[in-house]
């Protein structure tokens, strides 16, 4: 399931000349119900430069992202469980070209790349689902069995599309 609210009364393109007024959101909130019951809140704006932190909220513990540091913080009910960790002063490790080897390497050796394509399959589905529920004000519920969209009510949506392509 997912759901999405966004907004673009700002309107930041009408300031600057012979620029369209954009059709996505300024400013847009994401959540969306995995399978699993984990749940992803997005949050994103395009008028301000400051976001909420990236946060892992589980169980027994929360990691917390941001800048260069990564810490871990176990929830109160597991403290003799879980034990804090923080990482300071890190520094990214790979880059597009670990990912393109990796990606060559899959070819070669006919195995599956890290960034697979059931993957971006799921990643894009959230993505497309976030995009009907902001343009339709609907939750979108996915069948992934049958490849379904529904409302909250379970009547069957058509999954938006933007014409086709004309060939000559």
């Amino acid at each position: 399931r997912v759901e999405a609210i966004g907004t673009r009364k700002i309107m930041t393109d009408k300031n600057t000349p012979g620029t369209p007024m954009r059709d996505s959101p300024e400013c847009i909130s994401v959540i969306a119900e995995c399978p699993n019951g984990v749940t992803l809140l997005v949050i994103s704006s395009s008028v301000n430069e400051k976001g909420l932190p990236d946060v892992v909220r589980g169980q027994k513990a929360t990691i917390e992202l941001g800048g260069n540091r990564v810490d871990l913080m176990p929830e109160r009910p597991f403290t003799e469980e879980v034990d804090p960790e923080s990482y300071k002063d890190l520094t990214p490790v790979e880059d597009v070209g670990v990912h393109e080897t990796n990606w060559l390497d899959s070819i070669r050796a006919n195995q599956p790349p890290h960034a697979h394509i059931d993957l971006a399959i799921r990643v894009q589905t959230v993505i497309c689902l976030a995009e009907m529920s902001q343009r339709l004000g609907i939750a979108c519920h996915f069948d992934e069995a049958t490849r379904t969209i529904t409302d909250g009510a379970g009547r069957k949506i058509p999954a938006i599309t933007y014409g086709t392509l004309e060939r000559s």
